[in-house]
């Protein structure tokens, strides 16, 4: 099957366009392989790379953000974004259905990973189920993954609106609903900084709740361990 008439129009590359409706409206460039799909992109307006906005329904409809090759593939993963995608991102069930930030290279994988997100995303950052649904804040390379789920947890930091560093806030649950900025290398681990809203430096706060519920401001490599710092109200320079 071969698209037609004005849905084959704007689309450059091979096999584009394939589904009731793929890529009705659209207005930007297709690559090879990509918008495939009921609806896939309909009423795109963002330029798409290569296997790209593939899915069984609505991967990137309504999107106005470019997406680079080997993104935006599931149900309505890329619905509604308005933020740049770049290669190999925003991959599974909504992962960033309604995005408004900038994804970098390998993030955002997971269902639901970056739904709602509007911060800017580092490199291989935001992956697992939740990964970074409803976050605000910038969030650095390496960071913001979730652990293996053992204890049924997810989310490392689901609703965050603090600024984290790279290689920060990797574990279940690990920055959800954090408020405070996060440094480098730091709140690794289930729940480390969970509800944190104090500032915390580079190297700190590793551990399982190691500053769970903290909200003193904590300098460089300080507090951890397993809940070393877990409900602190007290500066910790």
């Amino acid at each position: 099957m071969h698209p037609t008439g004005a849905e084959a129009k704007p689309a450059a590359g091979q096999n584009p366009c394939i589904g009731e409706r793929a890529c009705e409206g659209l207005t930007a460039k297709v690559g090879h392989d990509s918008c495939n799909g009921f609806e896939a992109c309909l009423n795109n307006g963002g330029k798409v790379g290569d296997n790209a906005c593939n899915g069984l329904a609505q991967a990137c409809a309504n999107n106005s953000g470019k997406i680079a090759d080997g993104s935006c593939n599931g149900i309505r993963v890329c619905d509604t974004n308005s933020g740049d995608i770049a290669r190999n991102s925003c991959v599974d069930h909504f992962a960033c259905n309604s995005n408004s930030g900038e994804v970098r290279e390998n993030s955002c994988v997971g269902g639901r990973a970056c739904q709602g997100n509007s911060g800017a995303i580092g490199k291989r950052s935001c992956n697992g189920d939740l990964a970074c649904d409803s976050n605000s804040g910038p969030v650095g390379d390496g960071s913001c993954n979730t652990g293996t789920g053992a204890e049924f947890l997810f989310s490392a930091c689901q609703g965050n609106s603090g600024a984290v560093g790279d290689d920060s806030c990797n574990g279940d649950e690990a920055c959800q609903f954090n408020s405070g900025p996060v440094g480098d290398n730091s709140c690794n681990g289930v729940q480390a900084c969970y509800s944190n809203q104090g500032e915390i430096g580079d190297n700190s706060c590793n551990g399982d709740r190691a500053c769970q519920y903290n909200s003193g401001a904590i300098a460089d490599n300080n507090c951890h361990g397993f809940e070393a710092c877990k409900g602190n109200t007290a500066d910790k320079p």
